[in-house]
């Protein structure tokens, strides 16, 4: 049977691909996306909405997310964090000192190291595609969890006498008089360090009570600089590989809709060069707040331009009344849902991070199940079928194209796979495309994509089924070459850049001292990334791939 290798990759950015200190940001939840007219609970096609039902940006979250390991403890595997199984031990409500204390002086599994959250690791419960989030963390194997306010161990920058809490029924976050004796108390311990979307710090310093956020400060560094100005209109966040725009009211004030729509005509005017923008999620908009200050709730050598210190829209819907939907406040910087025909609140463009619901979480080849839903960047997938290479260098052609540093995958295919086109284009020809029947090793087909201007290069192919002279029009699922005999080692290199190189080594050479897994761009600074165009195959995979 003829074998196809035209496929659909899962995520939009490759999980991992960070610099130092930086995180993950998970998945929120939502799975649903609703009428833009607003009539509630009328659910519709996610397809082409721009709703976070529909971008699914982060991480995808863990099977099972909590283990209950058993001792009157649960550990959420998203996170790392060890929460009690009990989500009211003191069996009633406290005020703030009391929570804190009664975190401290708790024994429980074993462990004396338990401590109140911060606001940013208690809003990590929320589930944003469910109504009531108590009854959902009831679902998962927690006990007593109430439909009501929570504690965290954070304090309002506005008023040291507020401190922040969470809603377990609705999920917002906002805050409320320290002396107010009737917010539960949740105790929770740092578990795994290696999970997939670890929490980062609330940016507090100043502590107000022992065995506050400000005393303790759990959570991943901030990395410093915080913010990467690329001096063309974008900033990227260190913290989370997040793009932004750096001016923060491009369009004014607009509807829940309007913003929306409002994103969809940058990516049609390619706005800064890129097509890929998009309303940010309730967590991605968090991500940004900095809980040391306010007016504007953002770290101090944040870059952005024309803040605006009120609400701005996320993508995301409040699942117990669709009518409404999630919003950030840059003041204060508490998150709250409002009425999606509210024209008060403003929109934020982002780009980058790990999206996923445009695309399936895994392909098919040759009847073989793939799943990159474990990828990580710059380190070999365990599995049989691939293996993720994060930088190759083409010293052969550094004459056409300067010697830098590109990515690329490595499929694992059966010799003769049928490989197809990812795009419409032409054949970039010798001597960047050369086919070798006898030596697949030293073969490749370069097609310049018609859309957005890349390169995507097919590695070890052979038996080319289409004319190689330059200039060839390709149109997007052709048939153009099959993989060639490598023994058991026979696989597909693709790797795309907008810069056109192909950046495979070619016998043996490696002038560029370069090689080899983690180099680049994970060594590289955000503004060369930015500067040269470094583009993440699975990103122009899943945007523009085939599926079966």
């Amino acid at each position: 049977m003829k074998k196809l290798f035209c496929f659909t990759m899962a995520m939009f950015l490759v999980a991992g691909f960070a610099f130092a200190g930086t995180i993950n940001l998970p998945k929120t939840g939502q799975t649903k996306c609703y009428d833009e007219s607003g009539e509630s609970e009328v659910e519709i096609s996610c397809t082409g909405t721009g709703q976070d039902g529909e971008i699914q940006a982060g991480v995808a979250w863990p099977e099972p997310r909590f283990t209950d390991n058993g001792d009157g403890t649960m550990t959420d595997n998203l996170t790392g964090l060890m929460w009690t199984k009990n989500a009211n031990l003191p069996n009633g409500t406290m005020n703030w000192n009391q929570a804190i204390d009664f975190c401290n002086n708790l024994t429980l599994g074993g462990y004396t190291d338990w401590r109140l959250p911060n606001v940013n690791e208690l809003e990590s419960l929320i589930n944003a595609d469910e109504a009531n989030s108590a009854t959902w963390l009831a679902s998962q194997g927690f006990a007593n969890v109430q439909a009501s306010y929570y504690w965290s161990s954070t304090t309002s920058a506005y008023d040291s006498d507020l401190a922040w809490f969470v809603r377990m029924w609705y999920g917002n976050v906002s805050g409320n008089s320290k002396s107010f004796s009737s917010y539960y108390v949740w105790p929770v311990r740092s578990e795994q360090q290696n999970a997939p979307a670890q929490i980062w710090k609330t940016g507090q310093k100043t502590s107000y009570y022992d065995g506050d956020d400000g005393d303790l400060e759990r959570g991943v560094t901030w990395p410093a600089p915080r913010f990467a100005d690329h001096g063309n209109g974008t900033v990227t966040d260190n913290l989370t590989s997040l793009m932004w725009t750096k001016n923060a009211n491009l369009g004014g004030y607009k509807t829940w809709q309007g913003a929306l729509d409002y994103v969809a005509s940058l990516n049609v005017s390619h706005y800064l060069g890129y097509s890929d923008w998009r309303l940010p999620n309730r967590k991605e908009l968090f991500s940004l707040i900095d809980h040391s200050l306010y007016n504007p709730a953002l770290p101090v050598d944040h870059p952005f331009t024309i803040v605006q210190t009120y609400n701005y829209w996320s993508s995301t819907t409040y699942d117990y009344n669709p009518d409404l939907a999630w919003s950030v406040h840059m003041w204060y910087g508490n998150m709250d849902y409002g009425s999606k025909s509210d024209v008060s609140p403003y929109a934020w463009p982002v780009r980058g991070g790990q999206t996923g619901s445009q695309c399936s979480n895994s392909c098919v080849l040759d009847g073989q199940h793939i799943d990159f839903n474990e990828m990580q960047w710059g380190n070999p997938l365990k599995s049989d079928y691939m293996v993720i290479s994060s930088c190759f260098l083409d010293p052969d052609y550094q004459e056409i194209y300067p010697c830098r540093a590109h990515i690329g995958i490595d499929l694992m295919a059966p010799q003769n796979t049928e490989v197809c086109s990812i795009c419409e284009g032409r054949i970039v020809g010798a001597p960047q495309t050369v086919v070798k029947n006898g030596d697949p090793w030293n073969s490749r087909i370069v097609i310049k994509c018609d859309e957005g201007g890349f390169a995507a290069v097919y590695g070890h192919v052979i038996k080319q089924k289409i004319s190689l002279k330059d200039g060839t029009p390709v149109t997007k699922n052709q048939p153009i070459a099959v993989v060639g005999n490598m023994e058991s080692n026979s696989h597909l290199h693709f790797g795309i850049n907008t810069l056109g190189a192909v950046y495979f080594h070619v016998d043996g050479k490696n002038k560029c001292n370069n090689w080899g897994f983690g180099q680049c761009p994970a060594n590289a600074t955000p503004e060369e990334i930015a500067g040269h165009g470094w583009v993440d195959p699975i990103n122009y995979l899943c945007l523009h791939g085939t599926s079966e």
